[in-house]
């Protein structure tokens, strides 16, 4: 026989918390590591890597970031529209996108001249100047130039008047893996060759950038004067692979309340499947109410646990569009509306990383953070209060 208790008066509302305090905390900590006066590009892609772009963008250009960066033009109206007047630089763009890109004044970055050409005819047209950046592919194979053709590109922006050389950039891979450093530092070197090849020529560049978060933390390139951060913005590493030796704080906590505990006797399955069976006859199973709709992806079934009062509970069973279930057998106190911490932190003092999360589940904190759905409420707090 099962019986089941049931969320009724307690709330049953995840919530996904961003610390500002710890993003400042962290900008202002990469920032002091860096070379004096490098400039700090902040991604804010992806809704700001699932936190809510506009808030946090608001915040991090008023503590610390010089310019926002996003992948697509849209990305960048969002910013506009809620005000944002900081300088936003967009990652990949195309022809049908250029009068957007006049219009809301954002840098862009380019792979190819007949792109370039385009971008410097409306620019005439409209009587304006758009900033860009030269995309070097130095083996991501994802955008970017070859070295002749980025060549190429810089020289003729620096020769077209309607457009101004704001910088050259290329993407690392593998930054984060030690086991990757030659590669990574080949690429550093194809960068360097384009900057000195470019000078060659008369042209000087204002930004060269090439590193990610794990770049930043990882790497000096003397010729680079800009990075773009991203995930360590929020006191996050970018995978397992990577230790910090900067005192970053983790911004990040997703929490969610039991809403319901089952009574199951051995032998009953749970959930789609019925791939988990329960072993003991005075079994407790807690319902959470996040599920793959949420970001919590079935994959983290059968390895994650959460933290419940500061004691860790398997997640059991297949994870389902809207829940997922936990094992309670071991949690004897626990009852409907205890709170329930996926990662983060929590007022019990535990804690789990994001990366270690992820990890368990055989992913990527990225993919974590920016798959948590639209409808965890993002509560954005500074100094422990609401902001």
């Amino acid at each position: 026989m099962q019986n089941t208790d049931t969320m009724a008066a307690a709330e049953n509302s995840s919530s996904y918390i961003i610390d500002l305090s710890a993003v400042h905390h962290n900008i202002a900590t990469i920032k002091k590591h860096l070379p004096t006066h490098t400039r700090l590009m902040m991604m804010v892609k992806a809704d700001g890597y699932g936190t809510g772009a506009v808030t946090t963008t608001q915040f991090a250009t008023d503590h610390g970031i010089d310019i926002a960066g996003v992948t697509h033009i849209d990305e960048a109206i969002v910013l506009r529209h809620a005000g944002i007047e900081s300088d936003i630089f967009v990652l990949h763009a195309t022809t049908p996108d250029i009068d957007k890109l006049l219009l809301h004044r954002v840098e862009v970055a380019v792979s190819n001249i007949a792109f370039l050409h385009a971008l410097a005819r409306a620019a005439h047209s409209a009587n304006t100047v758009i900033k860009v950046h030269v995309h070097l592919d130095s083996g991501m194979t994802r955008l970017g130039a070859s070295m002749e053709e980025a060549i190429t590109i810089a020289s003729e922006a620096h020769r077209l008047s309607d457009l101004q050389l704001e910088g050259l950039m290329t993407h690392f891979p593998s930054a984060d893996d030690p086991t990757q450093d030659a590669f990574t530092r080949s690429q550093g070197k194809m960068l360097s060759q384009l900057v000195s090849e470019l000078a060659g020529r008369g042209i000087t560049v204002p930004w060269i950038h090439a590193a990610n978060s794990a770049g930043a933390l990882r790497f000096d390139f003397p010729f680079c004067n800009m990075v773009r951060l991203g995930i360590a913005a929020y006191g996050v590493l970018p995978s397992s692979k990577m230790k910090s030796t900067l005192p970053l704080k983790c911004a990040l906590s997703l929490s969610a309340p039991i809403v319901g505990i089952n009574y199951p006797s051995a032998g009953t399955t749970v959930s789609y499947s019925r791939q988990h069976v329960v072993r003991r006859d005075n079994a407790r199973i807690g319902v959470i109410p996040l599920g793959y709709h949420d970001g919590i992806h079935r994959r983290y079934a059968g390895t994650n646990s959460v933290f419940i009062d500061g004691v860790p509970a398997p997640m059991v069973g297949a994870i389902c569009m809207d829940y997922f279930m936990v094992d309670l057998t071991d949690h004897p106190q626990t009852s409907i509306g205890s709170r329930a911490l996926i990662f983060g932190c929590d007022g019990s003092g535990s804690f789990i990383s994001p990366e270690t999360f992820a990890e368990q589940g055989g992913t990527i904190p990225h993919e974590l953070m920016t798959c948590i759905g639209p409808r965890v409420p993002r509560i954005h707090i500074r100094n422990n209060k609401m902001s």
